[in-house]
């Protein structure tokens, strides 16, 4: 993978998240109604990942898949757990064809968010950052590429913009930085994540 991709989705998350301020709620100002945005969320979405660095020079970008709930101690903090995975082909001559890393992913974050409102328009955007371990599964494990379980420091920025008082969509950009990424022999990186979302909340 070339890191040509990384500024093509840093580019497409600023305009999901800003587009997505013009989203139209049926109703609502939560200045006047806080419950309308709900205290639990659950979330599932699908994107792309990849990886940065040299690990990212050797790996294609690929699929991801995604599902997360939280629950907003305060309108401004809430607390998120999560699972993501993903798949990237190896881009590497000195390998067969075919071989691919599998990530399984876990953490638990603490969300900054600062719900917006203008007119009938409902817009919730956040930063997050925690804690979390991933299992990467090499398959056909080499002496290059080997499968490795990781402690991840995720931290990022999404939004999402609400299409009716329980249902919303929404975009992530995050980054799983990890303290001894040994997958390949060569090759270290951290894992960049989008994912475009759909919640419901309670």
């Amino acid at each position: 993978m070339k890191a040509a991709w990384m500024g093509a989705l840093a580019a497409a998350g600023a305009l999901v998240l800003g587009g997505s301020a013009f989203a139209e709620a049926p109703s609502g100002d939560y200045s006047k109604n806080p419950g309308f945005l709900g205290k639990v969320t659950l979330d599932a979405g699908l994107g792309t990942s990849g990886f940065t660095g040299s690990l990212g020079d050797k790996t294609n970008p690929g699929i991801n898949w995604a599902v997360r709930g939280s629950y907003d101690a305060t309108k401004n903090i809430g607390l998120e757990v999560g699972y993501l995975g993903a798949n990237n082909q190896i881009d590497d001559t000195r390998l067969p064809i075919g071989r691919s890393i599998t990530t399984t992913a876990l953490s638990g974050d603490l969300k900054l968010t600062a719900p917006l409102t203008a007119g009938s328009v409902t817009f919730k955007p956040y930063l997050f950052g925690g804690i979390g371990g991933a299992y990467y599964g090499v398959s056909g494990d080499t002496p290059l590429y080997q499968s490795d379980s990781d402690l991840q420091f995720p931290v990022g920025l999404g939004g999402d913009a609400f299409l009716t008082n329980n249902i919303s969509v929404g975009a992530r950009l995050g980054w799983f930085l990890n303290i001894a990424n040994r997958i390949g022999d060569q090759a270290a990186g951290n894992q960049m994540n989008f994912t475009a979302d759909v919640g419901v909340h309670y």
